[in-house]
């Protein structure tokens, strides 16, 4: 005896198709919605920005932990020119009409160093940091001759337009 079964293949391939279907759905969901959340999100580095440039200030102003006088008299003149910075931001057309978008301020060894605008310094110590200039504040000690001296280096960034809104 001989048992002839038939088997209904249209009805699998439809069954497989609709899943298929439903799984490329669920993939590009997720896909767009990853993409969606990656370029939604809101960075600010203005804070890394001022910590950068006054590590810059400071690697400039000393040689492996001994005052540099030398840079340090240049730098009373022309800190930018002393150190090779570039504090002129060209990056959009609006900002180089503007007067600067960083303030440096540098207290060593009886000498005070200042670059940008002095204004930015009203908004350090605020708690909040939406839409105002980042302060960073950097406090070292360095050897002159046999003594330690201080270094006091106070960095601020503005580019509020630039950075995150909150």
């Amino acid at each position: 005896m001989m048992i002839n079964l038939k088997i209904n293949r249209k009805g699998d391939e439809r069954v497989l198709s609709m899943y298929w279907f439903i799984l490329f759905i669920i993939v590009a969901v997720a896909i767009v919605s990853a993409v969606l959340i990656f370029y939604s999100y809101l960075l600010d580095v203005r804070s890394t920005e001022a910590g950068i440039l006054s590590d810059r200030v400071a690697d400039c102003l000393s040689d492996n932990g001994i005052l540099n006088e030398g840079k340090l008299d240049e730098a009373v003149n022309n800190i930018e020119g002393a150190c090779n910075l570039i504090l002129k931001d060209e990056s959009k057309e609006k900002y180089s009409s503007m007067k600067s978008q960083y303030y440096i301020k540098v207290e060593a060894n009886g000498k005070l160093i200042e670059s940008g605008d002095r204004d930015f310094l009203a908004y350090c110590g605020q708690s909040s940091k939406v839409n105002i200039p980042v302060c960073f504040e950097k406090k070292l000690f360095v050897l002159n001759g046999n003594d330690f001296v201080p270094i006091k280096i106070t960095t601020v960034v503005r580019k509020v337009e630039q950075n995150a809104k909150g």
